[in-house]
């Protein structure tokens, strides 16, 4: 059984059991699959981001580069920068204790930013750091995605800043800079410094080597940035928000340690 209802913005149909979500988004997924698209994000700067592209060429094209970078046998290539890095985390929270929320922020940016651009984060108070901390405030208060005004009325976004009323676009707006900086910083480096060859940014410009030579059609520079800006969006909050939990879970039932 399934329902229907219409929106200002599209029509709804609602499956309503198992059954039906399976036939039709598991075995004909190719035919009914979609997303919707993110318009406050790409205002914000995420427009080649896996995260928030529509169901389309592209998202299929970034999907396929995450998936291979991260498939069971490509992580185990991480496992050596992981350990690294632990290692420096507990070092850092043994030194001062009572500075462990600032450790564990440094770890979770130091995995992510070495996987995915290539660029190492030296100490607690590295401007990459600075960097991740904007853009996930800017990720995590810009408003519910695709849901808010001007998702809904996509025509918004050409308003001038002094027409512009609805709270979350000119949010968007105003920390654009944070994702820009997010994407153009990091990646810069990543292309001055020599990448390391495990990082997906270097990775991803060795494909485009590849297909220049042979003429096929190249990665762009946009998509390099967009698919390494995925990892960050993906695992940087997730990863300092996991560890942050279990530190204060164990301190909470101390019997389990």
């Amino acid at each position: 059984m399934s329902y229907q209802a219409t929106t200002p913005r599209q029509h709804v149909v609602v499956l309503n059991s198992v059954r039906a979500a399976v036939d039709l988004l598991d075995k004909r997924g190719a035919n009914y699959c979609d997303r919707p698209r993110f318009v406050l994000y790409e205002e914000m700067g995420w427009r080649k981001t896996l995260n928030f592209l529509q169901w389309g060429p592209e998202f299929r094209m970034h999907r396929r580069i995450l998936q291979k970078s991260f498939s069971k046998t490509s992580v185990q290539i991480y496992h050596d920068l992981q350990e690294r890095e632990a290692g420096i985390l507990l070092g850092g929270i043994m030194k001062e204790p009572e500075a462990w929320e600032t450790a564990l922020r440094r770890f979770a940016t130091a995995v992510v930013m070495k996987i995915g651009f290539g660029v190492s984060v030296e100490t607690d108070g590295d401007p990459y750091i600075k960097i991740a901390e904007d853009a996930s405030y800017a990720l995590g208060h810009g408003g519910a995605p695709a849901g808010t005004l001007v998702d809904f009325f996509p025509f918004a976004k050409h308003l001038p800043n002094w027409l512009v009323r609805d709270r979350s676009l000119k949010f968007a707006r105003d920390w654009r800079w944070a994702i820009r900086r997010l994407h153009d910083d990091p990646y810069a480096a990543a292309v001055t410094q020599k990448a390391p060859p495990y990082s997906l940014v270097k990775s991803l410009l060795d494909q485009r080597q590849e297909q220049r030579k042979y003429g096929a059609s190249e990665l762009l520079e946009e998509d390099i940035k967009g698919a390494a800006g995925a990892v960050f969006a993906a695992g940087q909050d997730m990863t300092w928000a996991t560890l942050l939990v279990f530190v204060l879970c164990m301190v909470l039932h101390p019997e389990i340690q």
